[in-house]
């Protein structure tokens, strides 16, 4: 429970250590500023052979349009050559590794508190019918929420429209969200039914030392040990 309080606590702050920026984006891009300056050099260089008198005004005219539309399009392909670096490095679909830490902390904890819910439930264990199903439904609904907001957050494809992977999500969250109810329901009736055999394999063998004590009818006490152990399993 309570590191449960302290992941809701700082899931969705934890981004606030990582980088607003990509490190690889940012290598890259200034590789490709290389190639504009390198441009800016030259157009520097244009005007002062004009300023000195080494070409005239309308060589530096037309280097100058020349230098510009070489630019333009540098900048054009740098910016189609960065958006497919940015795609080829997304973090889950993520611009960043920051971006996908903050989707992530602020959906997390969604899944938490539903697991909060269903302990507490577990603690109430209440036999009132009308109550089960109203606590039943409560689990579906929680569960049904974070599994929807936890499926965006991890994917990453987009070969269908919008629309499409909504409904496909709400379906899959609300299965998903069912068969953990379910899980976590016959999950506690198994270590309710442990605990009940372990406790009545202990009190059979307290009952039963006088028995072994005395060394008396072993073979008849042995057959009735394992008589009463395959009655408490079963």
């Amino acid at each position: 429970m309570i590191l449960g309080a302290v992941l809701i606590f700082t899931a969705p702050l934890s981004h606030m250590i990582f980088s607003k920026t990509n490190p690889k984006v940012d290598s890259y891009k200034k590789e490709l500023v290389l190639a504009v300056l390198d441009v800016d050099n030259k157009i520097t260089d244009n005007r002062c052979d004009l300023e000195n008198n080494i070409i005239k005004k309308d060589r530096y005219l037309y280097n100058l349009d020349s230098l510009n539309t070489q630019k333009k399009n540098i900048i054009e392909q740098n910016e189609v050559a960065l958006n497919l670096f940015i795609d080829k490095n997304r973090v889950f679909g993520w611009r960043t590794t920051r971006d996908f830490i903050l989707g992530l902390g602020v959906r997390l904890p969604y899944l938490l508190l539903s697991f909060i819910v269903s302990f507490l439930i577990f603690k109430i264990n209440t036999k009132e019918k009308s109550l089960k199903r109203y606590f039943f439904w409560l689990q579906i609904s929680c569960y049904s929420i974070s599994f929807y907001f936890m499926f965006w957050v991890f994917w990453t494809s987009q070969d269908f429209p919008l629309k499409t992977y909504r409904w496909i999500f709400v379906l899959f969250s609300i299965i998903s969200s069912i068969a953990t109810v379910y899980f976590i329901s016959y999950k506690k009736a198994f270590q309710l039914k442990s605990s009940l055999i372990i406790e009545k394999l202990i009190v059979l063998v307290l009952t039963n030392d006088k028995y072994i004590e005395r060394k008396k009818n072993k073979k008849r006490h042995l057959e009735e040990t394992i008589e009463s152990v395959d009655q408490i399993i079963s």
